[in-house]
């Protein structure tokens, strides 16, 4: 198995760590990563582990000297993938997205005011998941489309702030 490691570039100001496994599913991870760019209020160092990469990951990947990354050069699974990605941390938080979600905006703020509220640094957060269709007593039911081509931003955007979830047990 090869294993590559690229470093990327930070301002310091980094918030979370971001982590995100991809398989040869470059429309998707482009859409993740903008999605965090362009809903984040702070800074993040995102990390991305590619399986295999021959899809044109790589490649632009190469382009971006903001992205960190690991590489293998076949799939190796999740729990690999996110553990290489996890050798780039170099912020105090860690946090998980898999390459098809779509961060909803100031995501970060509200995650680091709950963190700043915790009287502990042992915690382990989970975000609710809204979903078009489901029976995850987790999730939020809400229809914005079910795949990129018929992805409703802006309808999600719209209403993301008034969807409501009591607090839960559990990791989504």
């Amino acid at each position: 198995m090869n294993f590559i490691k690229k470093y990327g570039t930070l301002s310091g100001e980094e918030k979370f760590s971001i982590v995100i496994p991809t398989w040869n599913n470059i429309e998707y991870l482009q859409h993740c990563i903008e999605s965090i760019e362009k809903n984040s209020r702070y800074k993040h160092q995102i990390i991305v582990h590619v399986n295999e990469g021959n899809d044109g990951t790589l490649d632009w990947l190469e382009t971006r000297n903001d992205i960190f990354y690991t590489q293998t050069n076949e799939n190796v699974g999740i729990c690999f993938g996110l553990n290489a990605a996890r050798t780039l941390v170099e912020t105090d938080y860690i946090l998980y997205i898999n390459d098809d979600m779509h961060v909803c905006r100031d995501w970060d703020k509200y995650l680091l005011d709950e963190i700043n509220s915790l009287d502990t640094n042992l915690f382990f957060l989970s975000a609710t998941m809204i979903e078009p269709k489901t029976n995850n007593p987790a999730a939020i039911e809400f229809d914005c489309g079910d795949s990129l081509e018929n992805f409703e931003e802006e309808k999600l955007m719209s209403k993301c702030s008034s969807l409501e979830k009591n607090d839960w047990s559990g990791a989504t």
